[in-house]
C-alpha cells in the first residue's frame, strides 16, 4: 500500500509542476474477378450490357450510334488496345428487370467459358412505376446471379431518362425517380459504382444545353424516351467523363458474400423451351420460327429485337388448349409474347402427393400494336421440391371490350404464345452472416460474454465457431483466449483489449465470413465505495465553510455497498503559485480498510501556509477499485500512474480555491 501511495504522490507532484490549464479531464473458395483482366495485355475483354430499349440502340441510325457501343469503342478499345474487346449487348427493348433477371443467364452467355469482365444494367425507364421492393427484388436476383459466377464481373447500374422523371411528366407513384431508388437500395448494399444519367440530363435541359423537343436543334430526343444520335453521345460521354475521373470507384472488385439486401432471392434460373419434350401441350399448337423483325422506324433494321431464338409455341384458341409441366424448385414462372389478341393464363401447381399448394391467373394481354416479348414469375417461395403445374387460357374480356371499341384493334382474348417455362431450379448461394456482433465491456473480476445474430434465410444455425481474442493494443495482432461466447476476465488482463469473433455455419455446413465485435479495453471495476456525507471542514479547530490558513482537518465517512472489503487513501495536498505553475508545497495520507456493506470514518490533517493558494483533496481506491465518488463535488479525472507495471488511477475529488 505505502508503494502505491508514493506512485501517486509521485504522479500529484508530476501533475502540480505544469500549468493548470493542462490538468483537465480529457472463407473459402478461390474467385477470378472481371476487375483483374482490366489490363492492357493480350486477350479478350467482355463487356456485356442488360437492359432495355435504351441500350439496345432504339432510335440510333446505326449500331455505332448506341451509347453501349460509343463506350466500348471511345473508351475500352482507347484505354486497352492490346486487348480483343467484345461487346455483349443482351438489351431487349420494352422490358424490365423482371426478364432480365430470367433470361440473363442465356443472352449474357453466363454459361460459356467466356463470362463478362464487367456488366452494365440499365431498366430504370422500364422499371417506372414498379413496386419498390419487387424491383430492388429482381436488381439484387441479377446482382446474385452475376457474383456466383467463377469469374465475378465489375457491375455498373446506369439510370437512364424520360418525360417519366419527375423534372418531366412523372407521376409519384411512376416516375423514373421510384426504380432509381430501388436500385439504389440494392447498390449501396453491394457497392456498385452507379451512373445517375437521369438527373445529370435534366440539368443540361434546366440549363439550356439541351432540349425534349424533337426535330429542335438541340434535342436529344425524338419521342420523350428513346435518345437519338445527339442524345446517344450525351450519354457515352457522361459515362466516359466519369470512369476517367471515378476509375478505382468503378472497376473495383465486389464481395460475394455480402449479404443480401431483400428478404427474397432467386437462385439460378433455367427456361425450359415449349418446343421440347419436357413441356405436354394439348391443343392445335403449331410452332413458330424464331426470325429477326424488323422494327422499322423504331429500330435500326440491323438490330432486330431478340424474340426466342428457340421458337415459340403458338395457339389461336388458348380455351381449347392445356399445359402440363413438371418441374424441381421453389419457384415457376412464363416467358411469353405478350399482344393484344392474349387469353389469360390460369394455372394450378400440385405437389409430388397431388395436393393442389397454388392457384391462380396471370394477365397476358397488351393493348399496344406490337408484340412484346416478357417474363413473368407465377409462383416463387414454395418449399423446395417437386412440383406438376397444369394450365390453360382464358379468355381475357379486357380484349375483347378493346376490339368491340375499336374493330382494328383485332383483339379476341384467346391467342397464346409461349416461349419458356421459368424454374428457379437450385437454391440461392447466401452463405450465413453474422451481424451486430457485440461484447460486453471488459471489467476485472466480471463475466464478459458476445453476442451476434445469425443470419441466412435459408438455412437455421448449426456449429458456428465463436471465441474471445486478446490483443495488447487496440489495432494489435488478436490471439485466442476461450472458446465459446463468455470469458471471465483476470487481472493480469488489464489494459489489454478484448473482442468477441464469429464464424457462422448453417445446417449445410456452410460456413460465412468471421466476423468480430469492436475491441473493447479492460479496465478495473466501477468502485463501490461513496461519500456517506459531505467532507466537513475546522480550520484551527474551528468549524469552516472552506480551508484556510492553519491546520485544516477533513472528515468525513465512506460507505462501501460491495461485498469486498476495499483499503481507500484519502489524501491531502497544499499548492502554492508562481506566475503559470502550481507546486506541491505539502501531503498527508490517511488509509482507511471499509469493509464489505459498511462504513468508515476519516479525518486527514494537514497544514497551509501563507503563501499557500490551494489545497486539494484526493480520494483513491486500491485493491483494483475506481476512486470513491464525492458527495459535494464532481470527480475530476487527473491521469494515470503505470509505474513498476500497477496502474492507479487518480481522481481529485473536492477542490479548495483559496
Amino acid at each position: 500500500m505505502k508503494k502505491i501511495v508514493s506512485m501517486i504522490l509521485s504522479l500529484i507532484l508530476v501533475f502540480s509542476c505544469v500549468s493548470v490549464m493542462t490538468v483537465s479531464a480529457d472463407s473459402g473458395t478461390f474467385r477470378t474477378y472481371g476487375a483483374d483482366n482490366l489490363n492492357n495485355q493480350s486477350g479478350d475483354l467482355v463487356i456485356g450490357f442488360l437492359g432495355g430499349s435504351i441500350t439496345e440502340g432504339a432510335h440510333a441510325t446505326a449500331i455505332e450510334n448506341r451509347w453501349s457501343t460509343k463506350v466500348v469503342n471511345e473508351y475500352f478499345k482507347v484505354k486497352y488496345p492490346n486487348k480483343n474487346v467484345i461487346e455483349r449487348n443482351a438489351s431487349i427493348g420494352g422490358t424490365g428487370s423482371a426478364y432480365g433477371m430470367i433470361r440473363m443467364r442465356k443472352d449474357l452467355a453466363l454459361e460459356s467459358a467466356s463470362t463478362p469482365d464487367v456488366v452494365f444494367v440499365e431498366f430504370a425507364v422500364n422499371d417506372a412505376g414498379g413496386g419498390g421492393m419487387t424491383i430492388s427484388n429482381q436488381m439484387e436476383s441479377i446482382v446474385r446471379q452475376l457474383l456466383a459466377l467463377p469469374k465475378i464481373p465489375v457491375i455498373v447500374f446506369v439510370y437512364t431518362t424520360s418525360k417519366r422523371s419527375l423534372n418531366g411528366e412523372g407521376t409519384a407513384s411512376s416516375c423514373v425517380e421510384n426504380a432509381i431508388a430501388a436500385d439504389h437500395a440494392v447498390a449501396e448494399n453491394y457497392g456498385i459504382y452507379e451512373v445517375d444519367l437521369n438527373e445529370y440530363v435534366w440539368e443540361g435541359v434546366k440549363d439550356g444545353k439541351w432540349t425534349w423537343i424533337a426535330g429542335d436543334s438541340k434535342s436529344i430526343t425524338d419521342d420523350g424516351t428513346h435518345p437519338n444520335n445527339a442524345g446517344y453521345k450525351v450519354y457515352a460521354d457522361r459515362i466516359i467523363e466519369m470512369f476517367n475521373r471515378d476509375k478505382s470507384k468503378v472497376f473495383k472488385k465486389l464481395d460475394p458474400d455480402t449479404p443480401p439486401y431483400c428478404d427474397y432471392v432467386y437462385g439460378e434460373i433455367e427456361e425450359v423451351p415449349f418446343t421440347g419434350d419436357r413441356v405436354q401441350l394439348s391443343g392445335n399448337w403449331q410452332k413458330q420460327t424464331y426470325s429477326l423483325i424488323d422494327m422499322g422506324s423504331y429500330m435500326n433494321s440491323k438490330y432486330p429485337q431478340r424474340f426466342f431464338k428457340e421458337g415459340y409455341m403458338k395457339v389461336e384458341d388458348g380455351t381449347s388448349a392445356t399445359i402440363e409441366f413438371e418441374f424441381t424448385g421453389r419457384s415457376i414462372g412464363i416467358d411469353f409474347v405478350r399482344n393484344r389478341n392474349n387469353a389469360d393464363l390460369q394455372y394450378t401447381i400440385y405437389d409430388e402427393k397431388g395436393t393442389v399448394v397454388k392457384n391462380g391467373t396471370t394477365k397476358m394481354y397488351y393493348s399496344a400494336d406490337w408484340d412484346r416479348c416478357c417474363g413473368h414469375m407465377l409462383v416463387r417461395d414454395l418449399p423446395y421440391g417437386k412440383y406438376r403445374i397444369v394450365a390453360k387460357g382464358v379468355l381475357n374480356a379486357q380484349a375483347v371490350e378493346d376490339n368491340n371499341k375499336q374493330s382494328d384493334r383485332g383483339g379476341t382474348g384467346l391467342q397464346l404464345n409461349m416461349g419458356y417455362f421459368v424454374v428457379e431450379k437450385t437454391m440461392p448461394k447466401i452463405n450465413p452472416y453474422a451481424s451486430d456482433v457485440k461484447i460486453t465491456n471488459a471489467v476485472i473480476g466480471k463475466e464478459i460474454t458476445g453476442s451476434y445474430k445469425f443470419n441466412c434465410k435459408l438455412y437455421d444455425e448449426k456449429d458456428s465457431e465463436k471465441a474471445i481474442y486478446v490483443s495488447d493494443s487496440e489495432n494489435g495482432q488478436f490471439t485466442k483466449l476461450a472458446d465459446g461466447t463468455s470469458y471471465t476476465v483476470k487481472p493480469e488482463d488489464l489494459g489489454k483489449y478484448i473482442k468477441f469473433g464469429v464464424t457462422p455455419k448453417n445446417t449445410e455446413g456452410v460456413s460465412g465470413k468471421t466476423v468480430y465485435s469492436a475491441a473493447t479495453k479492460v479496465v478495473r471495476p466501477t468502485g463501490e465505495v461513496s461519500f456517506a456525507s459531505p467532507v466537513s471542514i475546522k480550520v484551527n479547530g474551528a468549524d469552516a465553510a472552506k480551508p484556510g490558513v492553519g491546520t485544516n482537518a477533513f472528515s468525513g465517512s465512506l460507505a462501501n455497498s460491495g461485498s469486498s472489503n476495499v483499503t481507500v487513501s484519502v489524501i491531502a495536498a497544499t499548492y502554492k503559485t508562481v506566475g503559470e505553475y502550481k507546486y506541491l508545497t505539502g501531503s498527508k495520507v490517511v488509509s482507511k480498510l471499509v469493509e464489505g456493506g459498511k462504513n468508515a470514518d476519516f479525518t486527514v490533517e494537514i497544514a497551509a501556509a501563507e503563501s499557500d493558494t490551494e489545497i486539494v483533496l484526493y480520494a483513491i481506491c486500491a485493491d483494483s477499485m475506481e476512486p470513491a465518488v464525492s458527495a459535494t463535488a464532481p470527480v475530476e479525472y487527473v491521469g494515470t500512474n503505470d509505474e513498476g507495471g500497477i496502474a492507479t488511477t487518480i481522481y481529485k475529488i473536492n477542490s479548495f480555491i483559496k
